[in-house]
């Protein structure tokens, strides 16, 4: 099962390189990163169209 892991680049709680760590080390990962803060409230729309690409 595919995993996408977004994480917001402006995010102050948890650093991008905690993601990029797990992505480079899961197998079927991916990271999109998105000009966002940790609550990835400015990305609903991406977060949707996510979803229903991987047929949620």
């Amino acid at each position: 099962m595919p995993v996408r892991v977004l994480h917001g680049l402006l995010d102050d709680i948890v650093p991008i390189a905690a993601s990029r760590a797990y992505v480079a080390g899961a197998a079927a990962a991916g990271l999109i990163e998105v000009q966002d803060r940790h609550d990835l409230s400015g990305s609903l729309a991406k977060i949707v169209a996510l979803a229903q690409e991987l047929g949620g």
